[in-house]
């Protein structure tokens, strides 16, 4: 499995009976226990294994379990910043004019952008979002 192909990920969503399925020839999948997201109930989302059979090479995939959502992730914090489409959570506030993100990093922009705040100074503000999180 090579991350060159980006058809590989949305592969993972047919439904297994046993948990256990062959990938490829060199490949098994494997559904494991997922680890818990803050406010995110456990039915919607599913860590996958897929190990190598000659490599034994071990890579996770993160797949959103919504309904309707066929979303494959290869970092778990993109599918917890992704679960905010399902939510509707805006948890990064402008302190200048209010306006709601859903990442910090769209924060940043807008502080940059539209309030015209350095980079250097933008730390405090996205800090203190940041916090309100976790």
């Amino acid at each position: 499995m090579t991350d060159e192909r980006k058809d590989e990920p949305n592969s993972l969503t047919s439904e297994e009976d046993d948990g256990e399925s062959t990938f490829s020839d060199n490949t098994v999948v494997t559904r494991i226990d997922s680890r818990p997201f803050k406010g995110i109930p456990k039915e919607w989302h599913e860590t996958i294994q897929v190990k190598h059979k000659v490599t034994q090479r071990v890579k996770l995939y993160f797949k959103c379990m919504y309904s309707g959502c066929k979303s494959v992730f290869k970092k778990s914090c993109n599918l917890r910043d992704h679960f905010r489409k399902h939510t509707g959570q805006r948890p990064y506030n402008c302190p200048m004019c209010h306006k709601t993100f859903t990442q910090s990093g769209n924060l940043g922009r807008h502080l940059k952008n539209v309030h015209k705040v350095p980079r250097e100074a933008q730390s405090s503000h996205i800090a203190a979002a940041q916090a309100e999180l976790f």
